[in-house]
């Protein structure tokens, strides 16, 4: 592990990124570029071991990290997490505290640090770090609360599609080990599942790749993203192709993981919406939301202000 002086270029990147979370003042952001440095994975290594102190949070500029609890002889893969994402001991925010669990990059990766010492300073002073912060949280809990009952609860099947969509860019890059684990199955039953997916995929879809004009033009006539908690899989199989294959078309031909490809669509019908009298005079902002798409209305405020710039309620008033 190698670390170095993050470029400001690279740090202005990720503050604009961080600003679609939750906008910063000019003062955090500068705080933060005096303090933050750039951190060198190779595949294999740890970022943090169980039962050290942690003294940073990071944000993952490229690669993939996992978690790992140990517990009588056995582990546990608790987390992955890709670039695009924060990671850190949950132990640590809050000051130093021993990590419950190992941090390992699962593939060469780079990351950006932050001393939490730094961040308990800014947390006294700045609201906007403390509401990041804690929306950053409620994410996070929200996938653990998530995972937690699902893994619990769903057939071995099931938990693989979780997979796919969790990880619509990525699943294929996880290693075999680290996925069962994830999923808390036997890689023999993942292994099999995987053979019963590409078997299925064979028999019922068409070998040529869809097209970006054939994809658009599906999604104008079909409208999938009206469907509430509609997943990868739903969305392949109404195109007549494999998850893996959808997957990567996405991202070559819209550079878009399946999420921001479907909230992207779910937000363009808002923005409709909001310019059409009718419409306007039947739904309220949460309503044409939800008929939309979006199950939350925390994701729906969320993803409209990544899109435009703006909340619902401003956009409306600027278009008034």
């Amino acid at each position: 592990m190698s670390s170095n002086t993050a470029p400001l270029p690279l740090l202005e990147a990720i503050l604009h990124k961080i600003d679609q979370i939750q906008p910063l003042c000019t003062a955090v952001k500068e705080s933060l570029i005096q303090c933050a440095f750039l951190t060198e994975l190779k595949k294999g290594d740890f970022l943090l071991r169980q039962g050290e102190y942690s003294k940073y949070i990071y944000f993952i500029v490229k690669g993939m990290v996992s978690g790992q609890a140990h517990f009588g002889g056995k582990q546990l893969t608790t987390f992955i997490t890709v670039d695009g994402n924060f990671v850190g001991a949950i132990e640590g925010l809050h000051g130093e505290a021993a990590s419950a669990e190992d941090i390992r990059a699962e593939e060469d990766s780079v990351l950006l640090g932050l001393p939490t010492q730094a961040l308990q300073g800014l947390f006294e002073k700045h609201i906007d770090i403390n509401i990041l912060m804690r929306k950053i949280l409620e994410r996070y809990y929200q996938l653990a609360h998530h995972r937690s009952v699902f893994v619990r609860m769903a057939s071995a099947s099931e938990k693989y599609q979780y997979l796919l969509q969790a990880y619509p860019t990525h699943s294929n890059r996880i290693p075999l080990e680290v996925a069962a684990s994830f999923l808390n199955l036997k890689i023999t039953t993942l292994q099999r599942i995987m053979r019963e997916e590409e078997q299925r995929a064979k028999g019922s879809i068409s070998e040529a790749p869809l097209s970006k004009a054939e994809i658009s033009r599906l999604m104008e006539e079909v409208k999938p993203h009206l469907q509430k908690k509609i997943t990868l899989t739903d969305l392949a199989r109404q195109f007549q192709t494999s998850t893996h294959q959808l997957s990567q078309l996405l991202n070559v031909h819209f550079k878009e993981n399946f999420n921001h490809f479907i909230n992207r669509h779910r937000i363009n019908y808002v923005v409709h919406g909001l310019q059409d009298e009718k419409t306007l005079a039947q739904y309220n902002l949460e309503g044409l939301g939800k008929m939309a798409g979006f199950s939350s209305k925390t994701t729906f405020f969320s993803e409209f202000k990544r899109h435009t710039g703006h909340t619902p309620s401003s956009y409306l008033k600027m278009k008034a």
